[in-house]
C-alpha cells in the first residue's frame, strides 16, 4: 500500500520586499569579496534581470541601483503583498523503499549558499535556507533511514527541484531525456543560467525516459510507466513548457496529480474563473521555455480539475501544501 508524505523542502519569499535591503547588503558584501571580474559579472546579471522585469521600479534598479534602493523597496512593498512560496516535494512509501518526488534545496545549498546557488535565485527567490526544511532532515525526523530513498523523480532540473540530490548519491534519479540533455548542454542564455551542472555532475545513477516512446493516453495527457522497481500506480506525465523536459507525476491509487511548475498559484486552476496575476504573467515571460506548450498544458490541467477526479497541485503554492497538511 502506497503512502504519500507531503513536505516543504524550501521556503521562498520572493515578494517579501521588506528584506530586500538586507539581501542587497549581503550581495554587496559578497561581490566585494570576489575578484573584480566576477563581481562585475554578477552585477551585470542583476541588471539584466532588472531590465527584463516589466515593473518600473526594477528599471530604477538598472539605472541607479544603489542611491534608489530604499525608495525601490518602499515602492515594491506597496505594489505586491509578501509572497510565501514553498518547494512542495513528495516522500512516497512503496515496496519497502522510499521515493522522493523533487528534493527542494539540500544541505549543501544551506551551508554554502554563496558558492552553490545562482545569485539571481538568491536575489529574486529569497530562499529561507533552513536546514530543518531539507528533505534528508525531514526524512530522519519522520523516523526513516535516508538510505531507504532508492529513487528520486525530478519534475525538472531547476535548482529548487534538485538541490537536495547531492544528499542522496546512492538513489536512482529519474528524468525525462529531453530535460537531461538540455540541462547538460543548454543552448540558450536562459538555459545556461537556470541549469547548474554541479548539482548533478557527481551523480552516477540515472534513469532517462523518452516522452515519444512507450507512452499511453491518460486524461488528455501522455502517461509513461516507470521501471519495474517502482509500482505501476506511480507514473510520469510529460508537461513541457516550463522547461523542455518538464513533467508531472500521477499516483492513481491516491488520485493525485502533481504538476510541478505547470502553474505557480492555485488561483490559476482552483477556481470557476481562473486568473493569473500580473506578477505571475511577468514571471512567465521570463522563465517559461515555451509559452504555447505551457498554456496548452495549463488548459488541460484546468479541464481535469473541473472533472474533479484527481487532486491537482503544483510545486510552489503554500495554500495547496497547507491543505494536504491539514493546516487550513
Amino acid at each position: 500500500m502506497i503512502k504519500v508524505h507531503h513536505l516543504n523542502c524550501g521556503s521562498l519569499c520572493p515578494g517579501n520586499y521588506t528584506v530586500i535591503n538586507q539581501k542587497f547588503s549581503q550581495i554587496q558584501e559578497l561581490t566585494q569579496s570576489l575578484p573584480l571580474q566576477q563581481a562585475a559579472e554578477i552585477t551585470k546579471r542583476l541588471f539584466a534581470i532588472a531590465q527584463n522585469f516589466p515593473f518600473s521600479p526594477f528599471n530604477t534598479v538598472r539605472r541607479k541601483i544603489t542611491p534608489y534602493w530604499e525608495k525601490l523597496a518602499s515602492e515594491l512593498t506597496t505594489i505586491h503583498k509578501s509572497l510565501d512560496l514553498v518547494c512542495h516535494c513528495l516522500l512516497i512509501e512503496d515496496k519497502n523503499q522510499l521515493i522522493l518526488v523533487d528534493t527542494g534545496l539540500g544541505t549543501i545549498d544551506v551551508k554554502h549558499k554563496a558558492e552553490r546557488l545562482p545569485i539571481e535565485f538568491l536575489f529574486l527567490a529569497n530562499p529561507k535556507l533552513d536546514m530543518n526544511e531539507t528533505a534528508i532532515m525531514q526524512i530522519k525526523n519522520l523516523g526513516f533511514d535516508p538510505k531507504d530513498v532508492r529513487h528520486i523523480i525530478a519534475t525538472h532540473m531547476d535548482v529548487d527541484h534538485i538541490g537536495g540530490v547531492a544528499d542522496f548519491p546512492w538513489a536512482k534519479l529519474h528524468i525525462l531525456e529531453p530535460e537531461f540533455q538540455t540541462a547538460n548542454k543548454p543552448s540558450t542564455p536562459m538555459g545556461k543560467k537556470r541549469y547548474i551542472k554541479k548539482f548533478w555532475d557527481k551523480h552516477q545513477n540515472f534513469e532517462l525516459y523518452d516522452p515519444q516512446t512507450g507512452s499511453e493516453s491518460w486524461n488528455q495527457f501522455s502517461k509513461i510507466h516507470l521501471i519495474n522497481e517502482i509500482s505501476d500506480d506511480i507514473f510520469l506525465i510529460p508537461l513541457p513548457g516550463h522547461s523542455v523536459g518538464h513533467m508531472g507525476i500521477g499516483i492513481e491509487s491516491q488520485k493525485l496529480f502533481f504538476v510541478g511548475d505547470s502553474y505557480l498559484s492555485h488561483e490559476q486552476v482552483h477556481s470557476d474563473q481562473p486568473k493569473t496575476s500580473k506578477l505571475i504573467q511577468a514571471y512567465n515571460k521570463i522563465i517559461q521555455t515555451d509559452m504555447d506548450l505551457y498554456a496548452q498544458n495549463l488548459t488541460k490541467i484546468r479541464e481535469l480539475y473541473k472533472v474533479g477526479s484527481h487532486k491537482i497541485f503544483c510545486s510552489h503554492d503554500k495554500y495547496e501544501l497547507d491543505l494536504f497538511l491539514n493546516l487550513l
